[in-house]
C-alpha cells in the first residue's frame, strides 16, 4: 500500500483496472504479465545517444505524450528520407538462377519467372495484368475513325512462346496482346521506292469470323537504310531518324462498310472527341521499322468504291515541316477467298486468332485451336523458308495439348 495524500493506491488494484481494460483489446488477462514485464525493460534500458542526437531530447507538454523534440528532426527526417531512397532505387534481390524479365510496357508491367522453378515445372507471376476487355464492334455511322499505335512493343508474344515452350504453361490471359503477337513475324513489306514511308493494304474473308466478316491488314513500312541515306556513320550501327511525331489511322467509308473491329490495341482506345489531339504517336521512327494493324470488317449489303482510307502524318526529323501520306482501299481489293490473300495475310489471320482464344476474347467463342492449327500448316508449306513461321506452328500445336478440352 501507498500512500498520496487522501488516497491509498493499492497495487493490485490498479492492476485489476488495467486489465480490465486491456481485456476489451486482448483475448485474455494474463498477458497482463508479459506487458508489465516489456514496460519495465524499457524504462529500465538506457537511452542510446545517437538516438538523442538524432531526435533530441523530448520536451513534455501538459503531461503528455512526448510532443515536441528541440533538436535532431531535420537530421531524423534526413536518415528516413534516405532509408526510403534506398529501399526504392536499390536493386531488387532476386535469385539468380531464375529468368527473370522486368519489363515497363505501355502501361502493364512484367515481372515473372519464365522457365521452371526449383525443377517442380512450376512458373510463379508477380506481376499485375491489366485485363482491358475486348473491342466492341463500331457502327460506322457513329465512329468511322480509328487509330492505331506505330510503336508496338512484341514481348508478350516472346513470353508467352517461353511459357509454353520451356515451362509447359499457358500465360495469363490478361498479359496477351493481339498486336504484340502479330508484329512479332515479319509481314514481307516492300519498302518506298521513294520517300519515308510505304502503305500496305490487303484485304480478305476471315477465316474465323463467320460468312458476313472480312480482315483488313494495314502495313505500314519505313524506308530502309539503303534508300535515300544511311546508317554507316550513326553510332552503335544505330538505324536513322526518318520521321518525329508519327501517327497513323483509318477513315472507313460508312457508305460501303457498315461496322468494325479493331484486332488488338485494346488499351489504347481514344474517344472520338480527343483524336485529333491524340497524343498517341510515335515520337522517333527509324529506317526500317514497320507495323501491321488488323481489322474485321462487314460491309454494306451491295455497296461497292471505297472501302477505306488508312492516313499518316508524322514531322520531318531534319526540318520538322509536317508531312502527310494517305492511301485508298476500294471493295473490290479484297480476295474472294484467303487462299487468294498473300500468305502473310494468312498468317497474320491465324497469329490473331491465337492470340483471341490465349486472351480468352468474347470474339474467339466458337473458334478451336485445331481449326488455327489446320490452317498454320497450310501456311506454313507456303512461307517453308520461314523459320519464324516453323515454330509458330508447333507452339500453336503444343498449345493445344496443353489447353483443356472444350465441354461437351
Amino acid at each position: 500500500m501507498k500512500e498520496r495524500g487522501d488516497f491509498q493506491l493499492d497495487e493490485n488494484l490498479i492492476k485489476e483496472a488495467l486489465a480490465e481494460k486491456l481485456d476489451r483489446a486482448a483475448p485474455s488477462r494474463n498477458l497482463w504479465p508479459s506487458i508489465r514485464a516489456e514496460v519495465e525493460r524499457r524504462q529500465s534500458r538506457p537511452r542510446m545517444w545517437w538516438l538523442r542526437f538524432l531526435f533530441g531530447r523530448p520536451v513534455i507538454i501538459g503531461g503528455y505524450a512526448p510532443a515536441i523534440r528541440l533538436t535532431g528532426v531535420s537530421l531524423g527526417s534526413i536518415a528516413v528520407a534516405l532509408m526510403l531512397a534506398w529501399l526504392v532505387f536499390s536493386p531488387s534481390w532476386q535469385n539468380p538462377s531464375q529468368d527473370v524479365l522486368a519489363r515497363s510496357v505501355r502501361g502493364y508491367w512484367y515481372d515473372y519467372t519464365s522457365g521452371p522453378v526449383a525443377d517442380s515445372g512450376a512458373v510463379t507471376y508477380a506481376a499485375f495484368f491489366q485485363n482491358t476487355g475486348d473491342n466492341p464492334v463500331i457502327d460506322t455511322a457513329h465512329n468511322n475513325l480509328c487509330s492505331f499505335s506505330v510503336d508496338v512493343d512484341t514481348m508478350s508474344y516472346a513470353e508467352a512462346r517461353d511459357l509454353v515452350i520451356d515451362a509447359r504453361r499457358l500465360p495469363d490471359p490478361a498479359s496477351v496482346r493481339l498486336e504484340g503477337f502479330i508484329n512479332s513475324f515479319d509481314q514481307g513489306y516492300q519498302p518506298p521506292a521513294k520517300g519515308s514511308f510505304a502503305i500496305h493494304v490487303e484485304g480478305g474473308p476471315s477465316p474465323f469470323g463467320g460468312e458476313d466478316y472480312w480482315l483488313l491488314r494495314i502495313g505500314l513500312q519505313a524506308r530502309d537504310t539503303g534508300a535515300l541515306g544511311s546508317a554507316s556513320n550513326s553510332p552503335l550501327g544505330i538505324q536513322p531518324v526518318i520521321a518525329r511525331n508519327l501517327k497513323a489511322w483509318v477513315e472507313f467509308n460508312p457508305e460501303v462498310v457498315s461496322s468494325y473491329r479493331q484486332l488488338g490495341y485494346d488499351y489504347q482506345r481514344v474517344a472520338y472527341d480527343d483524336f485529333l489531339t491524340s497524343t498517341m504517336v510515335a515520337d522517333e521512327v527509324r529506317a526500317g521499322h514497320s507495323v501491321t494493324a488488323l481489322f474485321e470488317v462487314r460491309f454494306r449489303e451491295g455497296a461497292q468504291g471505297r472501302a477505306a482510307t488508312v492516313h499518316t502524318k508524322y514531322q520531318d526529323p531534319d526540318t520538322d515541316a509536317e508531312k502527310e501520306l494517305t492511301r485508298e482501299f476500294n471493295s473490290s481489293g479484297f480476295g474472294l477467298t484467303i487462299e487468294e490473300t498473300t500468305p502473310y495475310f494468312q498468317r497474320d489471320a491465324v497469329v490473331a486468332e491465337y492470340a483471341e482464344i490465349l486472351s480468352q476474347s468474347h470474339w474467339a467463342q466458337g473458334s478451336s485451336l485445331k481449326q488455327a492449327g489446320e490452317i498454320a500448316e497450310r501456311v506454313s508449306r507456303l512461307l517453308h523458308d520461314d523459320q519464324d513461321m516453323a515454330d509458330f506452328t508447333r507452339l500453336l500445336a503444343l498449345t493445344s495439348r496443353l489447353s483443356p478440352a472444350p465441354p461437351s
